[in-house]
């Protein structure tokens, strides 16, 4: 009796102490985990007829670490282990290899990969693009023969990382002092390299996306599930992120911000009397935060917010000297098929434009667009930075009237500044299709008149001079062969500021002043090299302005999934600043009644840290996915969400042979216990229970003796 119970006693005391252990403890003791801050996932995007990206199984991928040190070793050991499920550690220069990438997505033994990205490490000397070779070519104004089928191609690093549906999960992860690295291939080294059993190191990738196909499939899928009263709808997939924004400089109805009452309802705006200034503001990458531009898209965007702020502080277009009206647009997702300038096409369509005034622009108010490509990296000629005025050939034979115009005034203002120079390319490069990223592309097309349009560009024929092209690698600003870069902004600036103001005001007369601030490179310096800028400071938000210092890399140029519930992108923090620098802040906090608010938009923004009203002249749109007909119009890109938490971790697996070892020993165990537990049971039955048996027939006997006769 008392065996039994210390047996009883050691078990309840070994139920207690297991079940008291901390499980997660127990689980940072097995697993490695690589801090998401450092990672970058490859997620899944959907167009109407296609996916792209990356997306683990349900549970996640897992397998054996395999480190590349050359193509033919790596190629040699997937081959001879056919049936061993590995996840593959390569560094940038190995990801740029398309060859072994395109071997890597055609085998079934590869389960996930690692792409390491040392931030020290140059990668100026690579050329390396995740866009195709002519990006955007299905929905050019062009054929893709024409333009695309040219003697040198438009993006020649492109390799198509953006456009493929991979097979595996794709992760970058940034590691600055080579820490993780590290330590995952002593892992490597130790157990897999030249290990001393079968046991292994095994990397496991979590990131399961919710859509699939297509997203036509996606918002089927959705419509389907909402049918279903008894369960909640699941969101499989979700609209692209992010917001086109359209700043008037100017109002030929010539309203005063005293005068909030002024009657504009008799006031119809004339034919050709607006004039858009536009760029892009976003960039495209299969890695999550990851689709920087500080070459590509963010000088035009630091240049036009400059030009803007600068412009609209001037004199003569305050006192409404001006002959034409300025607006300036900036447009989101034209990474992915001009969906931006399809939402803006669509808003001169329809009247949504400046509709706040009461008299919104129509496409028969377009004057001209002016459009700013690619700036940022200028070659000089006769020692100035050269840009070009670049337009459809066949377009300008039927508009050449309005078009010379534009370059007249464009020209004196570079002939004037004398610190760039403007020039239209030669014969033979004016007869070149536009490049196939310029938003005026979309606009052509969907315009009733033929459009007068001039784009600005540091190139005049392909290829792009930004060899980082919509890649992770586009972060250097300024670029390293050339330290002047700001300045050259700075002077582009000017002269663009100058040539806009001979456009518009009413006596075509020179601009009194130079930029002041911001500079170009005020705007550069926060979006790509100092995060905790004054202008970040002064305007956003407490919890975006430490956002922003926590991501420690060039502001994204992409939709993405949030982080930490947290997402911003270039649009977003654009808004911020045109809404500080160009809006005024109202009396009060709180923004006035809308019976009280007369023809501009209202704002809550901030103002050094506290909330504060801004009323400004300026329209945003947020929304992309077009319909026609009750269906979604192509291109129709979603982003797929999550399917649970994303993760990245190693560890050391248990070989097969200590498995089986292990189940046998078990099986060994549970036979023995089982035996034990049987000759215990038979012993207490024959100790315990026989036993009182025998004192009762004892005890029978004895009083059978006592009452007997004598």
């Amino acid at each position: 009796m008392v065996a039994v119970h210390w047996v009883v006693f050691i078990l309840v005391f070994l139920f207690i102490s297991l079940g008291s252990l901390d499980s997660s403890k127990i689980t940072e003791q097995i697993y490695n985990y690589v801090p998401l801050s450092y990672t970058s996932f490859c997620t899944r995007k959907l167009n109407l007829t296609t996916q792209v990206g990356c997306s683990s199984d349900i549970k996640g991928n897992s397998g054996v670490a395999l480190f590349v040190n050359g193509s033919q070793d790596i190629i040699q050991t997937l081959r001879s282990n056919n049936l061993t499920p590995f996840v593959v550690v390569v560094n940038v220069g190995q990801f740029m290899n398309t060859s072994l990438m395109q071997y890597f997505r055609s085998t079934t033994n590869i389960k996930g990969l690692i792409v390491f990205s040392n931030e020290e490490e140059n990668y100026d000397r690579y050329a390396f693009s995740e866009s195709s070779k002519c990006p955007n070519s299905l929905y050019s104004a062009y054929n893709v023969t024409e333009q695309c089928d040219l003697d040198t191609q438009w993006n020649p690093a492109g390799t198509e990382y953006s456009y493929i549906n991979w097979p595996f999960p794709v992760v970058l992860v940034t590691d600055v002092n080579n820490t993780i690295w590290t330590s995952m291939h002593e892992c490597f080294s130790m157990l897999n390299r030249e290990p001393a059993d079968d046991t292994r190191c095994f990397i496991e990738i979590n990131n399961p996306m919710s859509a699939i196909g297509s997203s036509e499939t996606c918002f089927r899928r959705q419509y389907l599930m909402s049918l279903h009263i008894s369960e909640s709808s699941e969101i499989f997939c979700d609209e692209l992120t992010g917001l086109n924004i359209i700043l008037s400089a100017t109002h030929s109805e010539n309203l005063s911000r005293d005068n909030n009452a002024v009657n504009i309802s008799n006031y119809v705006r004339s034919e050709n009397s607006s004039v858009f200034v536009l760029t892009r503001m976003d960039s495209r990458s299969i890695f999550e935060r990851s689709g920087f531009s500080s070459q590509g898209v963010l000088p035009s965007i630091a240049v036009l917010i400059s030009v803007a702020v600068h412009l609209m502080g001037q004199k003569t277009l305050k006192d409404s000297q001006f002959e034409k009206d300025l607006l300036f647009s900036f447009l989101d997702n034209e990474a992915y098929d001009f969906m931006g300038s399809s939402r803006f096409s669509y808003d001169l369509s329809s009247g949504n434009i400046a509709r706040y005034t009461g008299n919104p622009v129509i496409w028969s108010n377009v004057y001209a667009i002016i459009e700013l490509g690619e700036l940022g990296l200028s070659r000089k000629q006769d020692n100035h930075p050269m840009f070009f005025m670049l337009t459809d050939d066949k377009t300008y034979n039927v508009t050449r009237n309005f078009t010379d115009n534009i370059f007249h005034h464009l020209t004196a203002a570079s002939e004037t500044n004398q610190k760039v120079n403007l020039k239209r390319p030669f014969n033979k490069s004016r007869e070149l299709p536009l490049p196939p990223i310029s938003s005026v592309q979309t606009l052509l097309q969907t315009s009733p008149r033929p459009l007068p349009h001039v784009v600005l560009s540091d190139y005049d024929r392909p290829p792009f001079l930004n060899k980082h092209f919509e890649s992770f690698l586009d972060t250097k600003w300024p670029p390293l062969d050339n330290p002047t870069a700001d300045t050259i902004l700075l002077d582009f600036a000017n002269t663009l500021a100058d040539g806009l103001h001979r456009i518009v005001s009413a006596n075509h007369e020179p601009i009194s002043s130079s930029i002041a601030y911001p500079k170009p490179s005020d705007i550069m310096e926060c979006f790509s090299t100092n995060l905790g800028c004054d202008l970040f400071k002064m305007y956003l938000s407490p919890v975006d302005y430490k956002y922003v210092q926590m991501l420690k890399t060039p502001i994204p140029a992409q939709t993405y999934l949030p982080l930490g519930l947290h997402e911003i992108k270039i649009s977003h923090l654009v808004s911020i600043l045109l809404i500080g620098l160009t809006g005024e802040r109202t009396s009060t906090p709180a923004c006035p009644p809308v019976d009280e608010r007369g023809p501009y938009t209202y704002w809550m923004g901030y103002f050094n840290g506290s909330e504060q009203c801004y009323f400004t002249c300026m329209d945003i749109t947020s929304q992309f996915l077009m319909m026609e007909n009750e269906k979604l119009k192509a291109p129709a890109w979603v982003r797929s969400r999550e399917h649970s938490e994303r993760f990245l971790r190693w560890y050391r697996g248990a070989s097969p042979t200590v498995d089986g070892f292990s189940v046998a020993l078990g099986i060994f165990l549970m036979t023995l216990t089982l035996l034990i537990a049987l000759y215990i049971k038979e012993v207490i039955n024959k100790k315990i229970i026989q036993i009182p048996a025998q004192m009762e027939t004892l005890y029978t006997s004895d009083n059978e003796n006592r009452f007997a006769p004598t």
